[in-house]
């Protein structure tokens, strides 16, 4: 022939527009000549191949290969449930999701330029122990892919599944089902290229030098074209890789996962107090209180490989209303509020509440609903109190300010409180069961009084004192209600005192009063003690006393007479009086509100009915006064004692107490303030002296202990303290100072029986109404001489004087004196009035009856 063969070929290429590899292959005449162009890069290559014939002719060949060695990229992802939340996104070991959770396949075929696409995906599920579930290193891939050099059958029938599949509307259903039926290990007349001859095995195959399941796993292969679902649980392992259409086979990649559909198990633990009711509805029920019992609600999610992260669900109903709302604090889903487990709920009113819960994990595996019933009952019981016999006030006490008085049972007959208590049926849910305790105090000591007691019940009280008294009661829940008041318990009746209104007198041992005298009874039921309930009432008696001596000596002889049985008391309204005169015994006694009575009261005392007399005693000088001469004595000042006493009478007169006078006089015109003196003592209780002359006026009165006033007496005085006056009168011869008045005076009379001393006397007029007259005066007239001449001349001689007495008579009102003898004269008078107010008058006369004699003389020369 003329073709003379194959001189050479020469190539090259370029990659995405650059030079790359370049060879030349000689053919060296051959007819043929065949050689390998490889490819090390994924991108786009422009290969030219020029050949020439040793006759010259060429031939030029340009293609584009599009290079693609990178196998596909499959990312998985589960949909929900799964946990942990970010499982997808390179969350730690483990993980689980559920039977229902879909598990997805996204692939994509590697390389940037020129990838073919994913031809297929595979995956295969294998149940494995739950070690390889616990941590990712535990978890390794078993199965070898089917695309094993070891299982070219395998391969071939694939490879034909596609070709059979290539006009089916779901290309991917087609292969899979085809695959599975052909590929499971056993001769299939109707399959693969060589029907019968080779065993097609998709099966787990764990060792890359065989084709064929292994003893332990007979799991298959699947060709993905859809997101799956494990339906079992277990710990598995998932394996998957995706192959492109160039036959790139993605490394195989795995995760292990738990699938768990097993819910959590609920458990409801209620706290104390509770109390187990019958069922509702076929339902458990409890009564409970709100604010204090916890209901503890707890999911535990179940073995063999629980999820946790448990939540419990819960609703809340109040008497067939949904208050869950008020139960939660994040928003409801689908009304149920759920919360981590555990949980606890206390309920908040008083009422029926219904609890409906449930528990799930952190896959949504749930558990069927529970429902529970449950009386919720915080009220405490209801305590009332009848207060049964004597009592005063407000009984029982109510308000802190309510005061209650009850009598005790000392002397067998006192005040019962009756205790009754009932649970609080206000919300249809009290649980009734109630027992109480009780105590009191009393001055801050404890006594206990009973517990544990199921009402009704009743106190008493022994002790007369304020009894805080505590009743508690509880209802089964331990509801309880604390009852404090106060009681007033007495036992003992009032004190009477008794007291005197007007006078009244004691000396320490007796007593007495007056006609105008009242008698106040007081009752006190002790004054200074919480407990007096205060008196009601208060009686009284008297009578005259078997004799003096009760009240004379009152501690021997004063006693009760009568009881408070006795007939004959008088029931006491107001002061009273004695209305007649001796001893008296006043017998008296008070009952308070309660009826307790007091003791008696005894009281012995004088009634005196007699006032005192006033008296008056005037000590000499004195005169009576005559009538006419309006007053009653004539006395002297600074001399004569007026003395006033006091003096009882009556058969038992009560002691004198004083002596009340005053004074008037005409000097002033004014009475002086009224004086007191101390009356009774021994001699005369007041004297009186006046100081001066004048008209005086005394009143004068005398009181006893008891008031009772003598008549008032009134006495006139004319008080005279001025001597008589004595006056002189001259007549006749007389020289130089007559008569003499004063020291040196000298007075010369003629003895010629006519020459005289005229003598007048009369009372003093300074104060003439207080003149007292009757003046008597005596005069005496002496001669000097001796006593022979006097005795001659028929005269007296006064030895003691050695003088003689020439004359001397008494006189009252005018005398005349004549001069006898010459010789020196002394003339003596003195003056007395009808008091005794006295003056002297001594005067002295030279009486001289001789005639002068003359002398003469002459003188020189």
């Amino acid at each position: 022939t003329c073709d003379l063969g194959i001189d050479y070929c020469e190539w090259n290429y370029t990659v995405d527009g650059k030079d790359g590899n370049s060879g030349i292959v000689w053919g060296n005449g051959e007819k043929e000549i065949e050689f390998n162009i490889t490819f090390n890069k994924d991108s786009l290559h422009v290969l030219n191949i020029t050949c020439k014939d040793i006759a010259g002719n060429i031939i030029t060949d340009i293609e584009e290969f599009k290079v693609d060695n990178t196998p596909p990229k499959t990312n998985k992802t589960y949909g929900n449930p799964h946990w942990p939340y970010n499982i997808n996104s390179g969350a730690s070991y483990p993980h689980w999701i559920s039977t229902s959770t879909p598990i997805t396949l996204d692939r994509e075929d590697g390389g940037e330029i020129c990838a073919v696409g994913v031809d297929k995906t595979w995956y295969i599920v294998i149940p494995v122990n739950d070690s390889y579930c616990e941590s990712e290193d535990a978890c390794n891939s078993i199965c070898i892919n089917p695309y094993n050099e070891s299982c070219k059958n395998t391969q071939k029938t694939i490879e034909w599944c596609q070709e059979n599949c290539t006009n089916s509307s779901d290309f991917e259903g087609c292969v899979n089902d085809c695959v599975h039926h052909c590929c499971d290990g056993q001769p299939h007349q109707e399959c693969g290229p060589y029907p019968g001859n080779l065993i097609c095995d998709i099966t787990c195959s764990i060792y890359s030098d065989s084709c064929g399941s292994d003893d332990n796993y007979d799991e298959m292969w699947n060709v993905y074209k859809n997101p799956f679902t494990i339906p079992n649980e277990s710990c598995h392992l998932i394996q998957y890789f995706s192959i492109d259409h160039l036959g790139n086979i993605e490394l195989m990649q795995h995760q292990c996962v738990f699938v768990d559909n097993t819910p959590p198990v609920g458990t409801k633990t209620i706290g104390d107090p509770k109390i187990s009711c019958n069922p509702i509805n076929g339902s458990d029920c409890w009564w409970v209180r709100d604010h204090v019992t916890e209901i503890n609600l707890t999911c535990t999610d179940q073995e063999p490989h629980p999820v946790n992260n448990e939540e419990v669900c819960y609703k809340v109903s109040l008497d067939d209303s949904d208050v869950t709302a008020d139960y939660c604090d994040k928003a409801l889903e689908n009304g149920w509020c759920c919360v981590a487990s555990p949980t606890t709920i206390i309920f908040k009113e008083d009422s029926l509440h219904d609890l409906e819960y449930y528990c799930r994990d952190a896959l949504g595996n749930a558990n069927d609903p529970e429902l529970e019933y449950f009386k919720v009952d915080s009220q405490p019981p209801i305590i009332e109190k009848t207060i049964i016999g004597p009592q005063v006030g407000n009984c029982p006490p109510e308000n802190e300010s309510d005061k209650c008085w009850i009598k005790d049972w000392t002397n067998g007959t006192g005040t019962t409180i009756h205790i009754e208590a009932y649970d609080n049926e206000t919300y249809g849910c009290a649980v009734n069961q109630i027992t109480c305790d009780w105590w009191y105090y009393v001055d801050e000591n404890y006594t206990l009084g009973g517990t544990n007691i199921t009402p009704p019940f009743d106190i008493k009280f022994y002790d007369e004192t304020e009894h805080e008294l505590h009743v508690k009661c509880c209802d089964a829940l331990g509801n309880c209600y604390e009852d404090i008041e106060t009681f007033y318990v007495d036992s003992s009746g009032p004190n009477v005192t008794k007291e005197f209104i007007g006078p009244w007198y004691t000396d320490g041992y007796s007593e007495w009063i007056d006609t105008v005298t009242n008698i106040s009874l007081t009752a006190n039921d002790n004054l200074n003690g919480e407990c007096a309930v205060g008196e009601d009432k208060i009686y009284y008696r008297y009578e005259l006393a078997p004799n003096e001596s009760w009240c004379y000596s009152l501690e021997q002889y004063c006693q009760q007479l009568h009881t408070p049985e006795d007939s004959g008391w008088i029931e006491y309204t107001g002061p009273f009086g004695i209305p007649t005169e001796s001893c008296h015994v006043l017998e008296y006694y008070a009952v308070d509100k309660l009826g307790n009575v007091g003791p008696v009261g005894v009281n012995c005392f004088f009634s005196d009915h007699t006032k005192p007399i006033a008296e008056m005693r005037v000590d000499y000088p004195y005169l009576n006064c005559t009538q006419g001469e309006n007053c009653d004595y004539w006395v002297r000042d600074h001399i004569t004692q007026i003395h006033l006493n006091c003096k009882n009478r009556g058969p038992h007169p009560s002691p004198l107490d004083k002596i009340q006078w005053r004074i008037w006089s005409d000097i002033t015109g004014n009475w002086t303030e009224w004086n007191e003196s101390q009356a009774g003592i021994e001699g005369p209780d007041v004297t009186i002296i006046f100081t001066e002359d004048s008209v005086h006026k005394i009143q004068y009165k005398c009181n006893d202990t008891v008031g009772k006033e003598s008549n008032l007496k009134e006495k006139v005085f004319r008080v005279d303290s001025q001597p008589p006056v004595i006056e002189k009168e001259m007549f006749g011869n007389y020289l130089e100072n007559c008569p003499p008045e004063n020291l040196g005076d000298v007075c010369y009379v003629a003895d010629n029986n006519q020459s005289r001393v005229n003598i007048t006397v009369h009372d003093n007029l300074t104060y003439p109404d207080c003149a007292v007259g009757d003046v008597l005066c005596r005069y005496v007239l002496y001669w000097e001489t001796d006593e022979t001449t006097c005795k001659g001349r028929g005269y007296t001689w006064d030895s003691e004087k050695s003088m003689c007495i020439v004359e001397s008579e008494d006189f009252t009102e005018n005398k005349e004196i004549y001069f006898k003898e010459d010789s020196t004269h002394h003339l003596y008078i003195n003056c007395t009035d009808a008091l005794g107010n006295y003056i002297e008058d001594s005067e002295t006369f030279l009486v001289d009856s001789t005639p002068p004699v003359t002398t003469k003389s002459y003188g020189t020369p």
